[in-house]
């Protein structure tokens, strides 16, 4: 059950990925960042936020399904693009993007280290360290295509669901605003 999207039905080959330490440290990263200090119900994870992107990814898979049969969607590419709704986050330390930003800049020369470049790793770490074989190599490098954008020409419609760099809107944004509004009581 969740705050925005209500009862989300999840994929139950995907607990796979949300059951790993990896994957579970997130309900301990503040969406946020230091915000709740302002804003004290703005404690929301990045937890609750990635099983919303993968909820709304597929969606939006389902909606291109749905209007478009020619191109020829399968079940497998649902389950690769709601898995990438999931670990597109999965790179973020400590409260967010203040960590990136404040911390790490200091350490490392910023172009060096990014939570998007730290995800990609993560997610091989993660697959191997919990002997996940849900997904094969091809697979994997799907998952991480739609996280960065960088798809092949066949699937670049899917691309821009996730991480959408060319127009600006994708699930990651519409689930981030309205979970981001709702938790310090704006409107979205």
């Amino acid at each position: 059950m969740d705050t925005i999207h209500g009862l989300i039905p999840i994929d139950v080959r995907l607990f796979q990925l949300i059951d790993t330490p990896q994957f579970q440290r997130l309900r301990s990263v503040k969406q946020l960042g230091t915000s709740y200090i302002c804003f004290p119900s703005a404690t929301h994870s990045r937890f609750s936020h990635s099983i919303g992107t993968s909820h709304l990814a597929g969606l939006v898979f389902d909606g291109l399904a749905k209007s478009d049969p020619s191109l020829d969607l399968r079940s497998r590419d649902r389950l690769i693009l709601q898995a990438a709704g999931l670990l597109h986050d999965i790179g973020h330390g400590p409260f967010s993007h203040m960590f990136e930003n404040e911390v790490v800049s200091k350490l490392y020369d910023s172009r060096k280290w990014n939570h998007e470049e730290q995800g990609i790793k993560m997610i091989d770490y993660l697959i191997d360290d919990n002997h996940i074989d849900l997904f094969d190599t091809d697979d994997v490098k799907k998952i991480k295509a739609i996280i960065t954008g960088e798809l092949p020409s066949e699937y670049r419609f899917l691309r821009h669901v996730v991480s959408n760099h060319d127009y600006g809107i994708d699930v990651d944004r519409i689930d981030y605003l309205e979970r981001d509004c709702y938790s310090v009581g704006l409107n979205c």
